[in-house]
């Protein structure tokens, strides 16, 4: 199955940490962005899904998605439909976050059919929401979630971030304990990432919060999966846990290497091996459609090699991990990643254990690195 990807690039104000392309007041430009997307998502109309596929998930991210009028997406929504064959019951998924919805935004998402949610909470903690520049409370959040619930969703993610400056072991519990207690089917926890271009980043490389602890933040890592194994959630990849079934299908098929498109500005695109990805401006987004073209800002062809380096470094990050026989007779390194508690193996997979998952990438680069 595939993929579709929207990016919606509106938000209230840029949140301190985050590098997402998006824009802030600017509602004005939401129309004409409608019509550009519905544009775009014509242009792809003979040649995506390829190869006879359906589209299996469809998720709309951003920026702040529920920012958009739901009446505009229920118009994508139909329109999608009409462009692209799919299966008869989708992931649709929306990110939400608390401060930009209420029980009506909720319940015509859940008319129009929007199956999933992704509810940007980050923290229960108020003063870590204040550090990261986020628009709501603790307490919003929470409510949140609770009107999501009565609504109907039951298909229900949060997204939470850990390894903040100053964030203590117990402040980042309080925040797994309540996201427990509100009883979602999937959580994500990423560890903080900035760089220089963020608000968060210059205060962090100029002195004025400290750089969060590393030694830390690991220990953090290893107590949130035992944490949430104990709880009930299966850690399925590096950042993600969910209750058995309620895996978020729409990521896993990024990661298993199906094809999926993505529409509106800074989008990316995997089909084949074929790589691209959409001008990121949303002026320059709208000018190019109006001329019925793609805003295609550069695109790549990888070859086999970076084909199997791509596949082992997605696979590595799921708990299935890959074949042993990706690795062909690398088995010798694999045992010296077996002894040192990074990796295990079962008949003719291998896969990384928690302590692993923290070195992924560099396992993965590490691997396809020796010789044959």
């Amino acid at each position: 199955m595939a993929g579709l990807y929207i990016h919606i690039p509106f938000c209230k104000t840029k949140c301190a940490y985050c590098d997402f392309y998006s824009e802030e007041k600017a509602e004005h430009l939401m129309l004409p962005f409608i019509d550009a997307l519905t544009r775009e998502s014509d242009l792809y109309r003979n040649t995506f899904p390829p190869g006879g596929e359906k589209l299996g998930s469809i998720y709309f991210g951003g920026g702040t998605p529920s920012l958009l009028p739901s009446d505009c997406i229920e118009i994508l929504l139909q329109h999608i439909f009409l462009v692209y064959p799919s299966v008869s019951e989708p992931e649709i998924t929306i990110e939400v976050n608390p401060g930009t919805v209420n029980s009506e935004t909720l319940a015509h998402y859940w008319k129009i059919g929007i199956n999933r949610l992704s509810i940007g909470v980050q923290s229960f903690n108020d003063s870590e929401l204040s550090l990261l520049g986020r628009i709501h409370t603790a307490e919003q959040a929470e409510q949140t979630i609770r009107t999501a619930h009565r609504t109907g969703f039951n298909n229900m993610g949060i997204d939470l971030i850990y390894g903040l400056p100053n964030q203590s072991p117990r402040t980042w519990r309080k925040t797994l304990e309540r996201t427990v207690s509100l009883s979602p089917k999937h959580i994500s926890a990423y560890e903080l990432t900035w760089n220089q271009s963020t608000p968060l980043g210059k205060q962090i490389t100029s002195n004025l919060i400290p750089t969060p602890d590393k030694a830390r933040v690991v220990n953090m890592y290893l107590w949130t999966s035992a944490f949430l194994n104990h709880h009930g959630y299966e850690h399925y990849e590096i950042s993600n846990f969910a209750r058995p079934g309620y895996r978020c299908l729409h990521n896993d098929g990024y990661w298993t290497d199906k094809p999926y498109l993505g529409l509106g500005p800074s989008a990316h695109s995997s089909i084949g091996d074929k790589r691209f990805w959409n001008v990121s401006d949303i002026h320059d987004y709208i000018n190019v459609l109006s001329q019925n073209r793609l805003p295609i800002a550069g695109e790549e062809t990888i070859n086999y090699d970076q084909t199997l380096l791509e596949r082992m470094m997605l696979g590595l990050r799921r708990k299935e991990g890959i074949p042993l026989a990706w690795i062909n007779r690398k088995t010798g390194e694999v045992d010296r990643l077996i002894q040192a508690g990074l990796m295990s193996r079962e008949t003719d997979r291998i896969s990384l254990t928690t302590r692993g998952f923290l070195l992924a990438d560099e396992v993965a680069l590490h691997m396809a690195a020796l010789p044959e």
